[in-house]
């Protein structure tokens, strides 16, 4: 598995992508550290990033959660 993270500005550069698609065209599944934004989650969806994580579930999970997986549906349907 290749874990993308570091600082914002480089696990959302281009570099970072390519670094992710060459990886999944080896075979080798991506994760993103951080995720706790629509807007990284589509990021991380774009990567072909099969998993990620953040702390947006650690506060408030009871009206997270539910977000988080509509958020997920949402990006998989192409909304």
């Amino acid at each position: 598995m290749l874990f993308l993270a570091g600082s914002t500005e480089w696990k959302t550069s281009p570099t970072a992508h390519r670094v992710a698609l060459e990886a999944r065209e080896r075979g080798i599944r991506v994760h993103m550290r951080r995720v706790n934004s629509r807007r990284r989650l589509r990021l991380a969806d774009a990567f072909g990033c099969a998993t990620t994580d953040g702390t947006y579930l650690a506060f408030g999970p009871d009206i997270n959660l539910p977000r988080s997986r509509a958020q997920r549906v949402g990006i998989s349907a192409g909304r």
